[in-house]
């Protein structure tokens, strides 16, 4: 399986909002659930810690149907 790592600012305005959106319905325990589900993945952990990001920035994740991983990271502002 592959992993993709990209910034939320890297995606087009339009995919922006929808992960707002998914961001915004989820809430803080959500996310939790999901960085938690991240640092218990090696796999995973070691993908964000080769790009000097940690699962606190990850504010969600997509799976295609071929099993790629998108985690979508948001820099602290």
């Amino acid at each position: 399986q592959s992993v993709n790592i990209v910034d939320i600012s890297e995606l087009p305005q339009a995919t922006q909002t929808q992960v707002n959106q998914v961001i915004a319905k989820r809430g803080d325990a959500g996310l939790q659930k999901l960085r938690s589900s991240i640092d218990a993945t090696p796999q995973l952990k070691s993908a964000l810690e080769a790009k000097g990001l940690t699962s606190a920035q990850v504010v969600a994740a997509s799976m295609t149907t071929n099993g790629a991983l998108t985690l979508v990271t948001k820099k602290a502002s």
